[in-house]
């Protein structure tokens, strides 16, 4: 509650109990599977978790989520900047390791690449062609009725995610930013792209 940003961003952790594709970092693991798979892949800068995940999957057991809490943590999340470092940091994650698992048994993340182009493109395009229209134009107009077409995709995601917070509010802000991150998670996968082209390893990405 210490800022939006923490509110909205603190319903991405929130999953149906049951099996699941895989887990954040805070998790309890069989030390021989652990053993088994190797272990984390350090080479990864983020994602670190569902590529181990998938290894697990492979050798035929099941991530489970419980309706329990685990662990408070604080995003410490108070500005802009921090929240594109973090949409950045995870479609630079989706980017690689959907590409290390693209051939395996369980692809994870591959068809979320693909929407992610589709979206991400849309709408920079869309806000490009507004802005580019209302100068042309000298009228708001094209402007209000991209927002209006995002506020439109906003309450529905809002709808579809009612299950996660009784707060009508957060839950109009968390549709928003389904949205919104979009874009910057777009740019994470170019920076891979451009990364892997390159042949050049990046650093972590910190959003703190």
């Amino acid at each position: 509650e210490q800022s939006l940003f923490n509110r909205v961003l603190d319903l991405d952790w929130v999953y149906p109990p049951g099996p699941s594709d895989f887990c954040g970092g805070d998790a309890v693991m069989r030390p021989e599977v652990l053993r088994a798979v190797d272990g984390f892949d350090a080479s990864l800068i983020a994602g670190e978790e569902p590529d181990l995940c998938q290894r697990i999957r492979a050798l035929g057991h099941v991530i489970l989520h419980i309706d329990q809490p685990m662990t408070g943590h604080d995003l410490a999340m108070t500005g802009w900047a921090s929240y594109w470092k973090r949409a950045f940091r995870a479609g630079y994650a989706y980017a690689e390791v959907s590409d290390r698992l693209k051939d395996t048994a369980f692809p994870l993340w591959v068809a979320d690449v693909r929407r992610n182009r589709i979206r991400g493109g849309i709408l920079l395009l869309l806000g490009f062609v507004a802005l580019l229209a209302t100068g042309v134009m000298l009228s708001v107009w094209p402007l209000i009725l991209l927002f209006s077409a995002i506020l439109a995709l906003s309450i529905r995601s809002a709808w579809k995610a009612r299950w996660k917070s009784g707060s009508a509010g957060t839950l109009l802000l968390y549709g928003f930013h389904s949205h919104l991150q979009q874009i910057p998670i777009l740019f994470g996968q170019l920076a891979w792209w451009r990364d892997r082209r390159r042949a050049r390893p990046r650093g972590l990405i910190e959003y703190k």
